[in-house]
């Protein structure tokens, strides 16, 4: 009964009638665009192809640059490095990924998969989860889901953790 009472207050997403609208008319408006596109460049006494052209060599000539100069950063930096600098680096990062894997091994065994409240054994209810409850998932590539307890006694919430 009282499970019930708290299912009646989800909200349900209302789908809004735009996304239908371009669904069911998606090729009428791309036929339109088109037919306007091609009565433009009819009319119009522009040189497509030359512009397009000129796009080009803008776009080629900015990521040419910017990975010549990624290239001539990191030719700087390993000239520049030692070699017991890069094991150093090498060391750190292992570190920095065997306590990562620790913690969430830890985060999987402290926080397991139930279908009932720890304290009370009534049911419980998923409710939104906190922004650093995402970036604990994104950071460990775990889910992490937020519970509270349905029993009318009890205030208990809490989160449960699982592989994604």
């Amino acid at each position: 009964m009282e499970e019930n009472k708290h299912r009646s207050r989800r909200t349900r997403k209302i789908k809004s009638p735009q996304p239908e609208f371009w669904r069911r008319n998606s090729l009428e408006i791309a036929v339109v665009v088109l037919i306007l596109a091609g009565i433009y460049l009819l009319v119009e006494k522009t040189d497509v192809s030359e512009n397009i052209l000129h796009f080009l060599k803008i776009v080629i000539i900015f990521w040419a640059n910017f990975f010549s100069s990624i290239a001539s950063f990191l030719q700087k930096w390993i000239e520049d490095t030692e070699a017991s600098d890069i094991v150093g680096f090498t060391l750190i990062l292992t570190a920095v990924f065997l306590l990562g894997y620790r913690t969430r091994t830890n985060l999987l065994k402290n926080y397991p998969n139930t279908r009932s409240c720890s304290k009370c054994e009534s049911g419980l209810s998923r409710i939104h989860r906190k922004f650093r409850h995402k970036i604990i998932g994104l950071l460990f590539r775990i889910r992490v889901k937020n519970y509270r307890c349905l029993g009318s006694n009890c205030s208990w919430r809490g989160i449960q953790i699982t592989t994604q």
